[in-house]
């Protein structure tokens, strides 16, 4: 039972919360996502007048698309809002890894509007295709910019990035026992405290790490 959302195709994929019939579904992780939010409005409070030129200006609002769609999503729990929540975080992925190819000379500060396209637009377009297409793409970028951010030679850099992965790995650890219900929490805490939320609050972390990485990376880019 799903209340106002009844009309629309229910997500296909397991999660800890049960449904409430209700305009919200599941109130802990739509609450939660508020925290992508929240991180949002630090990333922008910390873009200094100096990056106003570089990309970085534009993840503050990132952050806020995946935060207000990850709420649509987790409110209705509907098939539909599931693929914009995936294809959203694209745009974030796709920023981070063109910044590092950029910053390891394998792409021309040039193209950045190029790649981009390609890695964070074009990516969205793989769960439109399949949800799970959509996963095994972010897990592929995820990947990538772990492997680039890992051969950091730059303390600093290397430093903020090694937060970031740190805060998302048992962040996604708890998405996956989230996913095949392992690890739920029942009784009157079921809609104050499940892994979802975890992973919320963990990958919304994460993401304020990772803008940091991209705005000193974009900072040290060829001329």
């Amino acid at each position: 039972m799903r209340g106002p959302w009844d009309h629309l195709q229910r997500a296909t994929i397991g999660t800890c919360e049960p449904d409430v019939s209700a305009w919200v579904v599941h109130p802990a992780e739509t609450v939660s996502a508020l925290t992508y939010i929240g991180v949002a409005l630090i990333i922008w409070s910390s873009i200094r007048l100096a990056d106003r030129h570089l990309p970085v200006r534009y993840l503050p609002a990132t952050v806020i698309i995946i935060g207000l769609s990850s709420m649509l999503f987790h409110s209705s729990f509907a098939s539909i809002f599931q693929v914009i929540d995936l294809a959203v975080i694209f745009l974030f992925t796709g920023h981070l890894l063109t910044a590092i190819l950029i910053s390891r000379g394998y792409v021309d500060r040039r193209y950045f509007a190029r790649s981009f396209t390609l890695l964070g637009i074009g990516g969205g377009i793989l769960p439109i295709l399949h949800v799970f297409l959509g996963f095994a793409g972010l897990i592929a970028q995820v990947l990538a910019v772990i492997w680039l951010g890992h051969r950091e030679e730059s303390a600093d850099l290397r430093g903020t990035y090694r937060v970031g992965v740190w805060l998302l790995l048992p962040g996604a650890a708890l998405l996956t026992l989230d996913h095949g219900q392992v690890g739920c929490v029942g009784g009157w805490l079921e809609h104050i405290v499940q892994p979802h939320v975890g992973w919320h609050f963990l990958s919304a972390a994460s993401l304020l790490f990772f803008c940091r990485y991209a705005q000193q990376v974009e900072r040290t880019w060829p001329a």
